[in-house]
């Protein structure tokens, strides 16, 4: 009888401190989940090397897309029938690669410039909702008119111009926040 007591015992010893043990679990568990929904619902504050990190993404990106194999290459095709490096150019693959580009991109970035703060962005907010107003009309422009080859008198041709006005001041403001103070 001794025998089945201390099994007994030492049964009930197990399951207090497997108890105990998952309590533990259990509590740590719940302070872990606790934590995450806290750093999720806290949003984390950008420093300035951050925001310019980001700025320069969207030049970047805006150069790279939405300029060169985009408006650059579109406006020579409709002046010299070949792209900006003289190259026969795919017209409809090309528009195609803008409209995906602009439709992935260029309203989160625009709502990102758009969310900064205006005291020290507002020059750089300025010049981006120029652009960000030119870019959509000329993406309305292409995909309404198309671009024909070595068509001179098409609108791509001049509102490449202003684009690129807007894009200067953009790229200067740039630079002017990125100076040491």
């Amino acid at each position: 009888m001794k025998k089945y007591t201390l099994i007994y015992l030492l049964f009930l010893l197990c399951f207090a401190c497997g108890k105990e043990e998952s309590s533990k679990s259990s509590e740590t568990e719940k302070s872990y989940v606790s934590a995450n929904t806290k750093k999720e619902n806290t949003k984390k504050v950008e420093t300035f090397e951050e925001k310019m990190d980001m700025i320069g993404k969207i030049r970047n990106w805006y150069v790279g897309y939405v300029w060169n194999d985009g408006i650059v290459d579109m406006k020579w095709y409709a002046e010299y029938g070949t792209n900006s490096v003289g190259e026969e150019l795919d017209i409809d693959f090309c528009i195609r690669n803008f409209n995906k580009e602009l439709d992935s991109n260029l309203n989160s970035y625009d709502e990102y410039i758009g969310n900064l703060s205006p005291d020290k962005f507002s020059d750089l907010q300025y010049s981006w909702n120029k652009m960000y107003t030119e870019i959509i009309e000329i993406q309305e422009l292409v995909n309404v008119e198309s671009v024909r080859k070595k068509d001179k008198k098409s609108m791509i041709v001049s509102k490449g111009s202003t684009l690129r006005q807007y894009f200067q001041s953009f790229d200067r403001e740039i630079d002017r926040l990125e100076e040491p103070k």
